[in-house]
Order: C-alpha cells, then sequence, then structure tokens
C-alpha cells in the first residue's frame, strides 16, 4: 500500500535495502569480536600496575548500541503504523527479518528516503570500525647508518608486534630482527 505523492523505491532498491539490513546484522556480529580489542591492540599504562578487568571497545560497544536502536526505531515505526505481530525478539537477526518482511510498506511510505540514508550512513560508520586496522607507526630514535640522519620507525600490527613492514628509517635503511634489541638499549640510554 503505497502513501499517496511518496515517491516509491525502484524494486531494485529493494533488494539492496534487505541486503544491507541483513549486512548490519553481520556487521553487528562482527563487532562482537572487537568488543575486548582496543582498536590499535595497544593500551596504555598509566600507573605501574596491571588494569583490572576486561578491557572493553567502546567503539564497538556504541556501534552495537547504534545497530540495535536503529533497527529497534524502524521496527516502532511499522508495528506503531501497521499494528500486527511485532519481531520475534529484540536480536538484530529477528528485527532485520522484521523489517524485511515489512519491506513493500517501508519502501512506499514518505520516510523511505530517510530509511534508506540512515542505513547507509550506520554501516558506512560500522564498516570502517569493522574494516582493516591501520598499522600503527612508532618512532625509535635517529638511525644508525652512517650519515643518515632519519628517524628509525616500527610500523607495528593490530597485536602491537612489528608488521611485515618491520623496522627502518624514512630512508630506507633497514634494521634486521637482530639489531632490534641494540636499538632498544641504544634508545633507553639517551632517555
Amino acid at each position: 500500500m503505497r502513501t499517496p505523492g511518496a515517491p516509491a523505491l525502484a524494486p531494485i532498491g529493494t533488494e539492496r535495502l534487505k541486503s544491507e539490513l541483513y549486512g548490519l546484522v553481520d556487521l553487528y556480529a562482527e563487532c562482537e569480536q572487537l568488543l575486548c580489542r582496543t582498536r590499535s591492540g595497544l593500551r596504555e599504562r598509566v600507573s605501574g600496575h596491571r588494569a583490572n578487568g576486561i578491557p572493553l571497545n567502546e567503539e564497538a560497544v556504541e556501534a552495537r548500541t547504534r545497530i540495535t536502536g536503529f533497527l529497534v526505531a524502524w521496527s516502532g515505526l511499522v508495528l506503531d503504523q501497521q499494528g500486527g505481530a511485532g519481531p520475534e525478539s529484540r536480536e538484530p537477526r529477528a528485527l532485520a527479518a522484521f523489517l524485511v518482511r515489512h519491506l513493500d510498506w517501508l519502501t512506499a511510505h514518505p520516510a523511505a528516503a530517510e530509511l534508506v540514508a540512515e542505513l547507509d550512513e550506520l554501516t558506512a560508520r560500522v564498516s570502517r570500525l569493522t574494516g582493516p586496522t591501520p598499522d600503527l607507526q612508532v618512532d625509535l630514535g635517529p638511525c644508525a647508518h652512517p650519515g643518515c640522519g632519519s628517524t628509525v620507525y616500527a610500523v607495528l600490527d593490530v597485536g602491537g608486534t612489528p608488521s611485515a613492514q618491520g623496522v627502518g628509517c624514512a630512508a630506507g635503511h633497514a634494521l634486521p630482527p637482530r639489531q632490534w634489541l641494540l636499538l632498544a638499549r641504544r634508545t633507553g640510554q639517551r632517555a
């Protein structure tokens, strides 16, 4: 049932919307894997002892909350205006399935463009969180290569260990693992 004057989404838009709603459920699950990991995999120690408790990734918690909030809000619109039985539960998969069952009505609703815009923005935002984590570059001090004034840096992966890029300077002098300890001692002496 199409609301008069409301632009209907093309059938391909409906399929895309269905795919993106279920994609949001997948992103919710991916965020679960990130809950106990910080973005860089490293935690800064402020005091001389270990922190108690589980390190919680607040971005992942927020993303899951936003996903659930989005699905609940749009399910609420359907229930308020259509009536009938609601979703089986407040779990994202059940909420998305409920919305998919009502896609024809939703795509004909005056707020259809708003639904699509919100879904696109939320998907993009959460995808940035769940996507590949950029490597972290840590400056270690001046290069020991004769005549080189560049800074030596380590590229760390998500777990905080040197990545395949390893340790080297901007001039291209690579520092093999056997020399890392020497660099650490030299850097420690300067500090």
